[in-house]
């Protein structure tokens, strides 16, 4: 766990560029995680990096053992590389203790259930000024990193930087000067809506594979029935 801790912190402050970090939460409280870590690309060919840009992310992978990350995923821009990660944990409990993500920017992560209620919140300041202050190299700096949470459910209380009503979605923006916290509160008893498209999104992966699986009963049936009926003819 440490050992992850470290592997995103040394990419912060070697790049310093910015992260975008998305959470969604599901229906029984099933949490997808997906994150994207841009490296700029002034560092690809300097302090004795490769000048190929797909060489150079192994380079960083290796060094900074970015391999401990599960499912990561590499995109070239204009402007920035990096790598894109995903995660799921099946629930916003194990989420909190296992994600070394958010522990990142802060000393921890709290999330308390009160019967239909639940709180997410974050403990202590915000790291972001302490990481850029350690450092006097304008590459290894970072310039902000966003935070998005979306979920199907309604939100009683929150201090996000910006919300989208149409989707549900909460986002914290951070920059090198943010002290600030993150803190959300839903209830899983109400619904942000009753639009089965939208709520289609947040289905846990596990209804899906129940369908799937249905379906293929189904078909199985059918092909066996369909045979039966051709031997009787016989």
């Amino acid at each position: 766990m440490k050992k992850k801790i470290f592997v995103l912190v040394a990419l912060l402050l070697l790049t310093g560029c910015k992260a975008k970090y998305d959470l969604q939460i599901n229906f029984g409280g099933n949490v997808i995680e997906t994150s994207s870590i841009y490296l700029n690309n002034s560092m690809v060919g300097r302090n004795g990096y490769s000048t190929n840009k797909d060489e150079f992310l192994d380079q960083i992978a290796e060094k900074y053992e970015f391999n401990l990350m599960n499912k990561k995923l590499k995109f070239k821009e204009e402007y920035y590389l990096g790598y894109n990660t995903y995660q799921r944990y099946n629930s916003v409990i194990t989420y909190a203790k296992n994600s070394p993500a958010i522990e990142v920017l802060y000393d921890n992560l709290s999330v308390t259930e009160d019967n239909d209620k639940v709180t997410i919140k974050t403990v202590g300041n915000n790291k972001i000024q302490e990481y850029n202050n350690s450092t006097s190299d304008s590459l290894t700096t970072v310039e902000t990193i966003e935070i998005n949470i979306s979920l199907p459910y309604k939100v009683t209380k929150c201090n996000a930087s910006r919300i989208n009503k149409d989707t549900n979605t909460y986002t914290w923006v951070f920059n090198g000067n943010s002290r600030g916290g993150i803190e959300l509160e839903y209830r899983t008893d109400e619904w942000f809506t009753t639009n089965l498209l939208y709520l289609m999104k947040f289905v846990s992966i596990y209804v899906y594979i129940s369908i799937f699986l249905v379906l293929t009963l189904l078909i199985i049936f059918l092909v066996a029935r369909n045979k039966a009926r051709r031997v009787n003819k016989i």
